[in-house]
């Protein structure tokens, strides 16, 4: 059980620490913790060796015979219980631990402590029992909760104990992300999204409840929007928990959506398309050429010659009537060719007109048309008008 920050970003800075340990001549390493051996022998860095697993998750609720291992758990835990309030624990547990905590701090109590001992409260209980009396009511109780639960243990047996009582809360071993959700439903918008080495869980801020469990087994897919800070969890339509009615789709809003998929994934590789389609960095496309544009257009002009070719399309009708048709067809091939040469072709022909088909025809036209592009049978020709000048109203080109 890890904060976000410590469990995704500092990778990198724990392999410069291993290499810079690595690197150095005779590092020296002292034991200044009380639970170490103090008849520890000194070791060389050539008497070290860093292991690296790419995944390595034990045993979140089994104690571990290492003296570190536990101080390390243990102030994890001190820190979840009583800064973060990651569990639901009573006012009467919440004494229990607040006393082994104060025994691993200052030891034995004395007949006599001195006030000043239990004045942090804070250090020692979570805000939301904290608030309930005022803090010089708490020193005193804090006091009797040290000889009543603390007295007589060493330090890692206090530590044990401490252990052994949170590891109970299911929510243990969960690493909690506040969200937002996006949808509507009974449970209000602010939630908290727990992940774990078993799967994703949705609880309560208020009383830590839990509301839904989810395997990773049942997780279909996760997606990081890649503008926006949202991430969506989708369910597989058939899992072996839940009913047939049972919503598969989750929508949050967080800042640290890129922390959660990523611990999801360390968990479970299998949910890492998300990685490949969002973080992966976009390829260097190589830059287009004249020769390529001049490629695509004649493909273009192609395709176009096809589908006339093909009779599908309405021939356009000529919006300049018969006089200049007629006008043209006096004209000598050898003169007309001369004419053009002379003046140039139209602006919106740009060479491309092909059996009566001009290139304003595969543009865009901000006028209604006269008739449909391909041919259709009559009702389904007037419909496909309509439609055309629906989109050039909505547009604000259409004509009352």
């Amino acid at each position: 059980m890890t904060k976000p920050n410590s469990v995704v970003r500092q990778f990198d800075d724990t392999v410069d620490d291993a290499s810079h340990a690595s690197n150095g001549k005779q590092t020296k390493i002292h034991a200044s913790s009380s639970t170490l051996r103090k008849n520890a022998t000194t070791l060389g860095s050539g008497e070290n060796r860093f292991v690296f697993k790419k995944r390595l998750f034990k045993s979140t609720r089994e104690l571990s015979q290492d003296p570190v291992e536990v101080n390390m758990l243990y102030a994890q835990a001190v820190y979840s219980v009583v800064k973060c309030d990651d569990f639901p624990v009573s006012e009467k547990v919440a004494l229990q631990l607040a006393g082994l905590q104060a025994q691993v701090a200052l030891g034995d109590p004395s007949n006599q402590p001195k006030p000043e001992y239990y004045s942090d409260v804070p250090s020692y209980l979570p805000e939301r029992i904290s608030k309930t009396r005022e803090e010089q009511f708490w020193v005193p109780i804090l006091a009797q909760a040290h000889r009543q639960y603390g007295s007589g243990r060493t330090e890692l047996t206090a530590k044990v104990l401490y252990l052994s009582c949170v590891m109970q809360y299911p929510l243990y071993g969960t690493t909690m992300f506040a969200v937002s959700y996006r949808g509507y439903w009974s449970y209000g918008n602010s939630l908290i999204l727990g992940v774990n080495c078993e799967g994703i869980i949705l609880i309560k801020p208020d009383d830590k409840f839990v509301l839904y469990e989810f395997r990773y087994a049942e997780v279909e897919s996760i997606m990081l929007d890649p503008s926006d800070s949202f991430i969506t969890i989708s369910l597989n339509r058939h899992t072996s928990t839940g009913s047939a009615d049972q919503q598969r789709c989750f929508v949050f809003e967080t800042a640290q959506k890129n922390e959660i998929g990523s611990l999801i994934v360390s968990y479970y590789p299998a949910l890492s398309n998300w990685i490949t389609e969002n973080e992966v960095p976009p390829k260097k496309s190589k830059g287009i050429t004249n020769e390529d544009r001049v490629r695509l257009h004649h493909n273009l002009v192609v395709c176009r010659r096809h589908l006339v070719d093909t009779e599908l399309l309405r021939k356009p009708q000529d919006p300049s009537g018969g006089f200049l048709r007629n006008t043209l067809r006096r004209l000598s091939k050898h003169r007309l060719e001369k004419l053009r040469a002379e003046h140039g072709s139209p602006v919106h022909d740009h060479g491309e007109t092909y059996k009566g088909f001009p290139h304003a025809y595969w543009a865009f036209s901000r006028q209604a048309l006269p008739q449909s592009l391909s041919k259709l049978p009559d009702q389904e020709e007037q419909a496909m008008l309509q439609v055309f000048n629906s989109i050039l109203t909505y547009a604000g080109l259409g004509q009352n």
